[in-house]
């Protein structure tokens, strides 16, 4: 282009070679003669972003679009600097003025969309995007962009239609690449996760999330090769304050000060930036005698934390406790479903709620404290938490560690799961509850068991077992349990089947052992009944590390079969099982080492006489340990609930509180 060009040319020409200032003059002395140009108003606005006045930028934005407000791009234009401002309702308002000034105005729908799945409201997103997709439907963004609100409404297999498309129209495109590792990983196609993961490591490793989600889906297929190089890098991660999931670190062998640093990182650039975090909500006294607390969470349906939880939402205190829950995911029909529903006094479906429509609802109901059982696990809400719609929030059961974040005031724990001075590894307070931090529903049973030859068993084997999920098994333990199983000759191992893969590498890996492979035994997917049942044939429970048993181990407890663990890794998510134990009464199967933990496998499974003992001494503790004492830990908890909420109404802090 000529640089005698008229104003516009040449300012934009000098804005392409990045000479922002001869750009910025140009366009002044332009606007001075014609201040409604539409054309240098936008143009100006991009050379403010570009030099860093963010204020300058969205000024002229908006100049542009009242200056024809019949223009979608100047409307858009003004959209995105309106969300770059942080100013999300009015940025929703713009695009949408956008779409009414130019109805085939692709980029319009594209943006708005991703905005609105920003915000967790995914049936307008999804809408929008479908529109934008049947406008031009060669769009690579519009694909990953609508499979990526698909993928986080729980629509699986359509997003991955979507996020392949868009790899076909745009190779190499990194987001979609991320987004359909991450896709084919909900959806358990870890082979296909593993290879678009690798893939996207290979080519930008320091791309956001693709480490984390690399070892988190190796890990799913028990695929350790070249894992020491890969936790490394994630540790450098860490020490750079880069962004990476928080739910996969618990799996990785990371201290608690790392990960406090780690999910510190996460809810400042993830969540602060983005989620338009409030202050403390002042305390007051509303006029009902009930204290009115509110559960949030995706899993109030068939799901490990809803059968732990149930009992708990039965057995409050309703003369003293009014009890909101939140369900934010799918109703599945269930017993259990419908169990939770009838034990509080409001249920509220949340699914299709977004970010502020939630927020403004938990904040309508008058919470006064309102309990995450999510944190970062699956598809949770902190971008609500995050937005401060009760008095007082509190991370408890669901996410096993810190959320790092200066909205959660207290976390729930034990004297066991955080010893006394470990406190400053945690955002949160810290409450300590008597027994354990983890409730239990006296309700579940069992069904009869089969017969051994039934499971797949042998006949008079010593069985020893691990039922938690494959990602959890790390290559350091499972050493240790091929030399248990070296040492207690004709024993084996039964594992929960995740995937065929898995149970291949599985095999590898005890080949190269030492061990026969067929002493692996896979159990398959049963009910819950059925599968409780396994743990009466199992003779004694290994517990994984550094992320260990929760629901599995107080299961294996509650039908008599006794567990194994080990402090070693000194982090919430691996003293779990310590803190069960102990609140069961029996401290001694805790042991501080692998080498304890091992010795102490061999020891029981070849002195039938002890381990005999030991479940007989199970059997006479369970009807009264504190494990399964349901009704003395809701007193408990709402003892917590009722100390911490007075000493807010008191203008005290959030402080350290042990029951």
């Amino acid at each position: 282009m000529a640089a005698g060009g008229n104003p516009i040319e040449r300012a934009a020409v000098q804005l392409g070679a990045g000479r922002f200032a001869e750009a910025k003059a140009i366009l002044e002395a332009t606007l001075r003669t014609a201040p409604r140009d539409v054309t240098a108003l936008m143009l100006a606005g991009i050379v403010a972003a570009k030099m860093g006045d963010a204020d300058a930028a969205l000024a002229f934005m908006e100049r542009a679009a009242k200056a024809d407000p019949n223009n979608p791009q100047a409307c858009a234009n003004w959209g995105a600097a309106l969300n770059k401002a942080g100013k999300v309702s009015a940025a929703i308002e713009a695009y949408r003025a956008a779409i009414v000034a130019g109805p085939a105005y692709v980029p319009a729908y594209v943006n708005l969309g991703i905005i609105l799945t920003e915000e967790e409201r995914f049936p307008e997103a999804i809408a929008l995007l479908e529109t934008a997709i049947t406008l031009a439907p060669g769009t690579a963004e519009g694909h990953h962009s609508l499979g990526n609100a698909l993928m986080l409404s729980g629509r699986l297999d359509e997003a991955i239609r979507s996020l392949e498309r868009a790899l076909a129209l745009k190779p190499g495109f990194l987001n979609a690449m991320s987004n359909l590792g991450l896709a084919y990983l909900r959806a358990s196609r870890y082979t296909d996760a593993l290879r678009m993961l690798s893939t996207l490591y290979a080519r930008a490793p320091e791309f956001k999330n693709a480490l984390g989600q690399l070892l988190h889906v190796k890990h799913q297929l028990c695929d350790w090769e070249g894992e020491d190089v890969l936790i490394e890098a994630l540790m450098r991660t860490i020490s750079e304050e880069r962004v990476t999931p928080p739910a996969f670190l618990l799996h990785f062998p990371i201290g608690p000060s790392d990960i406090l640093r780690a999910t510190r990182t996460y809810a400042l650039k993830e969540l602060t930036l983005k989620a338009h975090v409030a202050q403390r909500r002042p305390h007051t006294r509303n006029e009902s005698p009930r204290l009115r607390i509110g559960y949030l969470s995706e899993d109030l349906r068939e799901h490990a934390l809803a059968r732990l939880a149930v009992e708990v939402f039965e057995l409050h205190d309703k003369n003293r406790f009014e009890v909101f829950a939140y369900s934010s995911g799918r109703n599945d029909g269930s017993s259990l479903r419908r169990r939770i529903e009838g034990s509080v006094d409001h249920f509220i479906d949340a699914r299709m709620m977004g970010r502020e429509e939630l927020a403004g609802r938990i904040k309508g109901d008058d919470i006064a404290i309102l309990i995450d059982l999510q944190g970062y696990t699956g598809q949770g809400r902190p971008g609500v938490l995050a937005m401060r719609p009760a008095a007082l929030q509190v991370n408890w059961l669901g996410y096993p560690s810190t959320m790092g974040a200066p909205w959660m005031d207290y976390i729930i724990a034990d004297p066991v799961l955080i010893p006394e001075g470990h406190e400053g590894h945690y955002a949160e307070k810290v409450i300590r509850l008597p027994g354990s931090y983890q409730p239990n529903d006296r309700q579940r049973h069992a069904s009869e068991p089969r017969s051994r030859a039934d499971y797949g068993l042998p006949e008079g084997a010593f069985v020893f077992c691990s039922f938690n999920q494959t990602v959890k098994i790390t290559r350091e333990v499972f050493l240790r349990w091929m030399r248990i199983l070296e040492a207690v000759p004709g024993s084996v191992l039964w594992l929960m089947e995740r995937s065929l893969e898995a149970n291949a590498n599985l095999r590898r890996e005890a080949a190269r052992a030492g061990i026969d492979p067929a002493r692996l035994i896979f159990a398959t997917r049963a009910s819950q009944a059925d599968h409780l049942a396994r743990y009466r044939i199992a003779d004694l429970a290994l517990d994984t590390m550094p992320y260990g048993s929760h629901t599995t181990g107080s299961d294996a407890l509650w039908l008599g079969c006794p567990l194994i663990t080990c402090t070693q890794t000194n982090t919430f998510a691996a003293r779990v099982a310590a803190s069960l134990l102990h609140a069961a009464e029996l401290p001694d199967l805790v042991t501080a080492d692998l080498d304890a933990y091992e010795a102490l496998a061999i020891a029981l499974a070849t002195d039938k006489e002890r381990l005999g003992a030991l479940k007989a001494r199970l059997a006479q503790a369970r009807p009264r340990c504190a494990l399964f004492d349901s009704p003395r830990f809701v007193r408990d908890l709402e003892r917590a609930y009722a100390t911490i909420w007075h000493r807010s109404l008191s203008g005290l802090a959030p402080d350290h509180l042990t029951l």
